[in-house]
């Protein structure tokens, strides 16, 4: 596949999941194939980093994406939710964590070839030092504190208040140092995914929950797991279907078939389609969500 074709299947992927998101009573089942979406458009964009004429012009795109995202957010839960219109915020923010990733990578890359690189990272270790206090300092002190935080994170690029958090940058160095091996690609993105099914499952590491249900069928769902548990014995939902089906974001383990297919052609020209559908189609959608 094309690089166009691999964002169009993440855009269809991720367009199911935000369904699942906004419109209320949407299946589970949404969310699961939405876990493909993240992973398939930041492989995508290492690919994009790795043939770009300009790796300044590219990270600072994601920049101005990263902030104004955040801005236009907190302006429309300002005067919607904030004002009782409106029952639900608008949070997501994918450039963020796009940022985060495409500048470390860059900066690693620029480090490298660079006689002040060490002193270069530790300016950005500072840096990041310095926002995150901030962050965790201002938040607490402000009436709209998750809209605060959503503006500065994504003005000062910090990399612990991304949307994923923290451990989507890593899978990001992770996609980039094995991308161009399918072996290695294949153990260390399976072996990423089942550490942070761990470590969610453990909640060692935070995931959000969510409940479940499919268009009626939990309960069918219900009336089995009870006979289950009066037979075996075992709670089979606490046991096993919690952790698998409602902590679900190891089911991004489905985009490595898609990785796979990545020929290394950039396909059909449409980048700043993508670039505008992601926030479009969000407020699209919350808006329709939040009609009544």
């Amino acid at each position: 596949m094309t690089t166009f074709a691999l964002k169009l299947i993440a855009c269809i992927l991720m367009l199911i999941d935000h369904i699942g998101t906004f419109i209320p009573n949407a299946p589970l089942w949404f969310h699961w194939v939405g876990r493909l979406s993240a992973p398939i458009f930041i492989y995508s964009m290492l690919w994009g980093i790795h043939y770009t004429k300009s790796k300044k012009t590219y990270v600072i795109r994601m920049y101005i994406f990263s902030v104004s995202i955040s801005l236009i957010n907190t302006l429309l839960n300002h005067f919607f939710v904030y004002y009782g219109s409106f029952d639900t915020f608008v949070k997501n923010n994918i450039f963020t964590t796009l940022f985060a990733i495409s500048s470390f990578i860059i900066l690693h890359d620029y480090c490298q070839n660079h006689s002040k690189g060490k002193k270069i990272w530790k300016y950005y270790c500072l840096w990041q030092l310095f926002s995150t206090v901030l962050i965790f300092l201002i938040e607490p002190l402000t009436a709209s504190g998750s809209e605060m935080v959503q503006i500065l994170s994504s003005i000062t690029g910090n990399i612990f208040y991304i949307e994923f958090g923290f451990k989507f940058l890593i899978l990001g160095l992770v996609l980039n140092s094995t991308k161009d091996s399918k072996l290695k690609l294949s153990i260390y993105y399976a072996s990423y995914c089942f550490i942070y099914f761990i470590l969610t499952t453990l909640a060692i590491v935070p995931n959000g929950l969510y409940r479940f249900n499919i268009w009626g069928l939990s309960t069918i769902y219900e009336v089995g797991m009870e006979v289950f548990h009066a037979v075996i014995g075992i709670d089979f939902f606490e046991k096993f279907a919690s952790p698998l089906y409602i902590n679900y974001q190891w089911m991004m383990i489905g985009a490595l078939p898609f990785m796979f297919t990545y020929n290394k052609k950039k396909g059909r020209n449409a980048k700043y389609f993508f670039y505008f559908f992601y926030p479009i189609h969000i407020y699209i959608l919350w808006l329709i969500g939040n009609i009544k």
